[in-house]
């Protein structure tokens, strides 16, 4: 039963993470981003990120595809042999790390760069930072995991 938690937390991320992605090019390509939510707490704008995390080891792509390749491939394995005998926070949280794993994988083998789209701009030491929903899933999911440890 958690397997298929598992699986289905990884495939709801992929594909919602996907669609808000596509919608944002789209909207970006039309000229209507960046736009501003919240009170302007929240910035809704376009980054191609062809780094790892904020934009790091941008002049090496190879190690780009490659980090990204060998952790998704670790943690399917983890996950097939962690999850079946592990509760329901574990089985979430190896579906949110394998979920926004995957979709930014699939963006850097598809187009060469992970599209981000959420900033906070009000956040001091975040405020130049863009993220993306999958940047949230591997956030959370990690998160769950280990407090599983626990």
């Amino acid at each position: 039963m958690n397997l298929f938690l598992c699986i289905g937390t990884a495939a709801a991320l992929f594909l919602l993470d996907t669609f808000l992605k596509c919608r944002v090019t789209a909207r970006y390509e039309a000229g209507a981003l960046p736009r501003l939510f919240a009170r302007g707490r929240i910035r809704i704008g376009y980054v191609k990120n062809s780094g790892l995390m904020m934009g790091k080891a941008k002049s090496h792509p190879g190690l780009v595809l490659f980090l990204p390749s060998l952790t998704v491939v670790l943690l399917a394995f983890l996950a097939v042999r962690l999850v079946p005998d592990a509760g329901a926070p574990a089985a979430l949280g190896f579906g949110l790390l394998l979920g926004g794993g995957l979709n930014n994988l699939w963006d850097r083998f598809r187009q060469r760069f992970v599209t981000d789209y959420l900033n906070f701009p009000r956040i001091k030491k975040i405020r130049n930072l863009y993220f993306n929903l999958s940047d949230f899933g591997i956030f959370l999911g990690a998160l769950f995991v280990c407090l599983s440890l626990l």
